[in-house]
């Protein structure tokens, strides 16, 4: 992993951070259009 985005891990910026839920790009295409709506 790189510095910044460990760093950014530990601040929980980016994906990491918010309320939201995250998932990773290979799940996110796997799943229907009503699963995705569930992540938005």
């Amino acid at each position: 992993m790189l510095p910044d985005e460990d760093a950014a891990r530990l601040k929980k910026l980016g994906p990491w951070g918010g309320s939201h839920k995250t998932i990773a790009p290979w799940d996110w295409r796997k799943l229907s259009k009503e699963e995705r709506d569930e992540y938005r």
